[in-house]
């Protein structure tokens, strides 16, 4: 009895070890699959947008328009008050994350174009930070912003509706982000120098910029952005 007890106790664990192994390498695989779908449909999105009319004209347009405010001083009160709501909104967040103290000269904007474009969509932006993205115009007359409140409910509609929380488009030449949905820090700022100079945001932009395929998509892998200020967040709501 204790011989055929034991047989019975081993090849029943043997039944139930297999049958636990097969189906954890039929979940590994099903979201093996779900995750190469994922990142399919985000490629097979991110190129219909980038070879539409509308997002060509958007990008044209505001090269252009940045280009000609870095041409413009931006007007010493309209500075101070950046840097005071980076003083108030942002930093404390960033130094308490890091545990450290940082210059806001660090992480202000760099140029003319980005203080002057923050200051308005951010700075003195009336909807609360989560909503600032329902700002289209902010009336200030200029080239660039004729253009935002014409293209931004166009890219804003498309971009929620293939369910991206933020969407933004980036000057390959200058390395600028020349427009951002959501009108976060990094809006209008530099890739090649500044704070967002080594993120995974910076890296795409180079490296597509110099793949020799110009319907080149790249992808960089989850990593921290000072930008969320360490909260987690993905660009796809699923």
């Amino acid at each position: 009895m204790l011989v055929t007890g034991a047989l019975g106790y081993i090849r029943a664990r043997d039944t139930l070890e297999e049958t636990i192994y097969r189906q954890l390498t039929a979940a590994r695989q099903t979201k093996a699959r779900q995750v190469e779908e994922h990142f399919r449909d985000i490629r097979q999105d991110v190129r219909v947008l980038a070879h539409s009319k509308m997002v060509v004209e958007a990008v044209r347009g505001f090269r252009d328009a940045f280009d000609e405010l870095d041409q413009k001083p931006m007007p010493e009160e309209l500075h101070r008050k950046l840097e005071s709501w980076y003083e108030a909104n942002y930093l404390p967040e960033l130094r308490r994350r890091l545990a450290k103290d940082v210059a806001a000269a660090d992480y202000l904007p760099i140029g003319p174009a980005a203080s002057y474009l923050q200051y308005h969509y951010i700075v003195a932006n009336p909807h609360q930070a989560a909503r600032r993205r329902l700002l289209d115009d902010p009336g200030d007359g200029s080239a660039y912003i004729r253009l935002h409140a014409i293209h931004h409910p166009l890219l804003r509609e498309a971009a929620t509706t293939l369910g991206y929380a933020d969407f933004a488009l980036a000057d390959t030449r200058s390395g600028r982000v020349i427009y951002g949905m959501d009108k976060e820090v990094d809006f209008g700022t530099s890739l090649h120098k500044g704070p967002y100079r080594a993120t995974n945001l910076a890296a795409a932009v180079a490296r597509c910029a110099g793949a020799a395929d110009r319907s080149a998509t790249c992808l960089e892998d989850f990593a921290p952005y000072d930008r969320r200020t360490g909260r987690p967040t993905v660009d796809r709501r699923d």
